[in-house]
């Protein structure tokens, strides 16, 4: 079964499972072959979960792997972060690039004009 298929067979009882903010697609870095990938708050070791709660290495034959993201925001969330603090740097550029014209004017303003000939 192809990764697509798997993950979208799989992907409800994954979201319940303790942790889990995800589940996607990917490549594995070494090999290159489709695995399903599902996101976690954070790394917990398999004995410490309840047994229905661990993630299985390989869902119909296509292996899994688990990416902790830290903290214990949804995807969701972590995109919305991304999208403000990115708005913010845009507009400290903006407000940098104002008072940097600003600042030329005023002094523009105090120079004396050349003579005209």
């Amino acid at each position: 079964m192809d990764a697509r298929k798997a993950r979208r067979l799989h992907e409800d009882r994954l979201m319940r499972l303790a942790h889990v903010t995800g589940v996607g697609i990917g490549q594995d870095e070494s090999s290159g072959e489709d695995v399903i990938v599902v996101f976690v708050t954070h790394e917990v070791a398999d004995d410490s979960l309840r047994p229905e709660d661990v993630i299985p290495d390989e869902l119909e034959g296509v292996p899994v792997r688990v990416l902790p993201m830290g903290g214990g925001e949804t995807q969701d969330e972590t995109q919305a972060e991304a999208v403000e603090t990115q708005a913010g740097a845009q507009s400290e550029t903006q407000a940098g690039a104002r008072d940097e014209t600003e600042q030329r004017q005023s002094q523009g303003a105090h120079e004396s004009p050349e003579p005209t000939p």
